[in-house]
Protein backbone atom coordinates (compact mmCIF):
# COMPACT_ATOMS: atom_id res chain seq x y z
CA UNK A 1 0.00 0.00 0.00
CA UNK A 2 0.93 3.71 -0.64
CA UNK A 3 1.13 6.25 1.43
CA UNK A 4 -1.15 8.26 -0.71
CA UNK A 5 -4.69 8.91 0.06
CA UNK A 6 -6.91 6.28 -0.06
CA UNK A 7 -10.65 5.83 -1.63
CA UNK A 8 -12.01 2.49 -0.83
CA UNK A 9 -15.44 1.23 -0.53
CA UNK A 10 -16.57 -1.80 1.46
CA UNK A 11 -15.23 -4.49 -1.30
CA UNK A 12 -12.08 -3.16 -1.36
CA UNK A 13 -11.69 -3.42 2.59
CA UNK A 14 -13.46 -7.31 2.63
CA UNK A 15 -10.41 -8.00 0.11
CA UNK A 16 -7.75 -7.05 2.44
CA UNK A 17 -6.00 -9.28 3.90
CA UNK A 18 -5.67 -9.16 7.78
CA UNK A 19 -1.81 -8.17 7.60
CA UNK A 20 -2.78 -5.58 5.16
CA UNK A 21 -5.59 -4.40 7.55
CA UNK A 22 -3.58 -4.20 10.35
CA UNK A 23 -1.16 -1.81 8.59
CA UNK A 24 -4.40 0.27 7.76
CA UNK A 25 -5.66 0.03 11.11
CA UNK A 26 -1.98 1.68 12.33
CA UNK A 27 -2.02 4.17 9.41
CA UNK A 28 -5.20 5.90 10.76
CA UNK A 29 -4.75 5.48 14.48
CA UNK A 30 -1.71 7.21 13.65
CA UNK A 31 -3.05 9.67 11.53
CA UNK A 32 -5.55 10.38 14.15
CA UNK A 33 -3.05 10.38 17.17
CA UNK A 34 -0.47 13.18 14.69
CA UNK A 35 -4.14 15.12 14.44
CA UNK A 36 -4.37 14.94 18.31
CA UNK A 37 -0.53 15.60 18.66
CA UNK A 38 -0.73 18.71 16.90
CA UNK A 39 -4.21 20.27 18.47
CA UNK A 40 -2.66 19.82 21.62
CA UNK A 41 0.78 21.44 20.44
CA UNK A 42 -1.67 24.46 19.24
CA UNK A 43 -3.17 24.50 22.09
CA UNK A 44 0.10 24.34 24.05
CA UNK A 45 1.59 27.00 21.97
CA UNK A 46 -1.61 29.59 22.43
CA UNK A 47 -1.04 28.92 26.69
CA UNK A 48 2.14 30.04 26.64
CA UNK A 49 1.82 33.19 24.32
CA UNK A 50 -1.28 33.86 26.35
CA UNK A 51 0.88 33.58 29.81
CA UNK A 52 3.84 35.58 27.91
CA UNK A 53 1.22 38.39 27.64
CA UNK A 54 -0.38 37.89 30.73
CA UNK A 55 3.29 38.05 32.27
CA UNK A 56 4.55 41.07 30.40
CA UNK A 57 1.26 42.85 31.39
CA UNK A 58 1.60 42.36 34.43
CA UNK A 59 5.22 43.92 34.21
CA UNK A 60 3.79 46.66 32.71
CA UNK A 61 1.36 47.17 35.25
CA UNK A 62 3.88 46.68 38.45
CA UNK A 63 6.60 49.09 36.35
CA UNK A 64 3.71 51.97 35.83
CA UNK A 65 2.71 51.43 40.09
CA UNK A 66 6.04 52.12 41.26
CA UNK A 67 6.44 55.06 38.56
CA UNK A 68 3.14 56.29 39.87
CA UNK A 69 4.32 55.64 43.72
CA UNK A 70 7.70 57.56 42.63
CA UNK A 71 6.00 60.68 41.16
CA UNK A 72 3.55 60.86 44.41
CA UNK A 73 6.14 60.53 46.87
CA UNK A 74 8.23 63.37 44.48
CA UNK A 75 4.82 65.90 44.41
CA UNK A 76 4.27 64.45 48.31
CA UNK A 77 7.08 65.74 49.24
CA UNK A 78 7.79 69.00 47.12
CA UNK A 79 4.38 69.73 48.08
CA UNK A 80 4.24 68.98 51.74
CA UNK A 81 6.89 71.00 52.83
CA UNK A 82 9.78 73.83 52.09
CA UNK A 83 12.85 72.04 53.41
CA UNK A 84 13.98 72.51 57.28
CA UNK A 85 17.66 73.15 57.63
CA UNK A 86 17.20 71.68 61.16
CA UNK A 87 15.94 67.98 62.13
CA UNK A 88 14.31 69.93 65.43
CA UNK A 89 12.27 72.66 64.79
CA UNK A 90 9.24 74.64 67.29
CA UNK A 91 5.63 74.41 66.45
CA UNK A 92 5.51 77.70 65.17
CA UNK A 93 8.47 77.06 63.06
CA UNK A 94 6.95 73.17 61.97
CA UNK A 95 3.80 74.94 60.16
CA UNK A 96 6.15 77.28 58.53
CA UNK A 97 7.31 74.81 56.73
CA UNK A 98 4.07 72.85 55.46
CA UNK A 99 2.63 74.22 52.19
CA UNK A 100 0.44 75.73 52.58
CA UNK A 101 1.49 76.98 55.68
CA UNK A 102 -0.15 76.47 58.47
CA UNK A 103 0.13 78.66 62.35
CA UNK A 104 1.62 77.36 65.61
CA UNK A 105 -2.11 76.83 67.38
CA UNK A 106 -3.62 74.90 63.75
CA UNK A 107 -0.35 72.77 63.89
CA UNK A 108 -0.79 71.82 67.84
CA UNK A 109 -4.82 70.56 66.65
CA UNK A 110 -2.99 68.62 63.70
CA UNK A 111 -0.75 66.87 66.77
CA UNK A 112 -3.19 66.46 69.00
CA UNK A 113 -5.95 64.77 66.16
CA UNK A 114 -2.69 62.40 65.33
CA UNK A 115 -2.02 61.64 68.45
CA UNK A 116 1.31 62.91 68.89
CA UNK A 117 0.00 65.49 71.67
CA UNK A 118 -1.90 65.02 74.40
CA UNK A 119 -5.71 66.00 73.60
CA UNK A 120 -7.20 67.10 76.77
CA UNK A 121 -4.45 70.06 77.30
CA UNK A 122 -5.14 73.01 76.20
CA UNK A 123 -1.03 73.49 75.38
CA UNK A 124 0.11 71.31 72.98
CA UNK A 125 1.99 68.74 74.91
CA UNK A 126 3.68 65.58 73.53
CA UNK A 127 2.94 62.32 75.56
CA UNK A 128 5.57 61.21 77.26
CA UNK A 129 6.33 57.81 75.03
CA UNK A 130 7.03 60.36 71.96
CA UNK A 131 9.52 62.48 74.27
CA UNK A 132 13.05 61.80 73.97
CA UNK A 133 16.37 61.11 71.85
CA UNK A 134 15.23 59.34 68.30
CA UNK A 135 12.04 59.68 69.35
CA UNK A 136 9.35 62.91 67.87
CA UNK A 137 9.83 65.14 70.43
CA UNK A 138 12.06 67.20 73.05
CA UNK A 139 11.64 69.36 75.83
CA UNK A 140 13.88 71.94 76.64
CA UNK A 141 13.14 73.29 80.49
CA UNK A 142 14.59 76.72 81.71
CA UNK A 143 14.07 78.44 85.28
CA UNK A 144 10.35 79.54 84.07
CA UNK A 145 9.03 77.39 81.48
CA UNK A 146 9.61 74.85 78.69
CA UNK A 147 9.52 74.68 75.46
CA UNK A 148 8.90 71.70 72.89
CA UNK A 149 10.87 70.75 69.51
CA UNK A 150 9.22 68.37 67.34
CA UNK A 151 11.87 66.19 65.15
CA UNK A 152 10.23 67.50 61.60
CA UNK A 153 11.08 63.79 59.47
CA UNK A 154 9.68 61.56 62.06
CA UNK A 155 6.96 63.79 62.89
CA UNK A 156 5.69 64.57 59.01
CA UNK A 157 6.06 60.99 58.90
CA UNK A 158 3.72 59.90 61.57
CA UNK A 159 0.85 62.57 60.47
CA UNK A 160 1.54 61.29 56.83
CA UNK A 161 0.60 57.30 58.38
CA UNK A 162 -2.07 58.71 60.06
CA UNK A 163 -3.56 60.47 57.54
CA UNK A 164 -3.01 57.75 54.95
CA UNK A 165 -4.52 54.68 57.49
CA UNK A 166 -8.04 57.20 58.21
CA UNK A 167 -8.39 58.05 54.80
CA UNK A 168 -7.70 61.78 54.84
CA UNK A 169 -4.18 61.77 52.96
CA UNK A 170 -5.55 62.64 49.69
CA UNK A 171 -7.65 65.49 50.86
CA UNK A 172 -5.60 66.80 53.56
CA UNK A 173 -2.62 66.99 50.71
CA UNK A 174 -5.15 68.43 48.25
CA UNK A 175 -6.33 71.79 50.40
CA UNK A 176 -5.04 74.67 47.99
CA UNK A 177 -4.00 77.33 50.49
CA UNK A 178 -4.20 78.05 54.50
CA UNK A 179 -7.64 78.98 54.97
CA UNK A 180 -8.54 75.52 53.50
CA UNK A 181 -5.70 73.42 55.62
CA UNK A 182 -6.96 75.61 58.76
CA UNK A 183 -10.43 74.27 57.95
CA UNK A 184 -9.85 71.01 57.65
CA UNK A 185 -7.74 70.29 60.02
CA UNK A 186 -10.31 72.26 62.29
CA UNK A 187 -12.92 69.67 60.99
CA UNK A 188 -10.07 66.57 62.17
CA UNK A 189 -9.91 67.76 65.54
CA UNK A 190 -14.02 68.14 66.08
CA UNK A 191 -13.86 64.48 64.54
CA UNK A 192 -11.27 63.33 66.74
CA UNK A 193 -10.15 65.28 69.92
CA UNK A 194 -13.43 67.35 70.68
Amino acid sequence: MSNDVISLNQNDIQELNDEELEMLQTKVMNARINKLAAKINEANLAARKAENKANEANRKLEKLEKEQEDIKDIAVNSARVNAPRYDWVNQSTFGEFLEPSIGSRTFGKLLKVVGLAKRNSSRTRPYRKYVGKNKYARVKTFEKYNTTDWHYIRCLDFIDDWLEEHGYYKDFYSTEDEKQRKEYIDWLYVKYVD
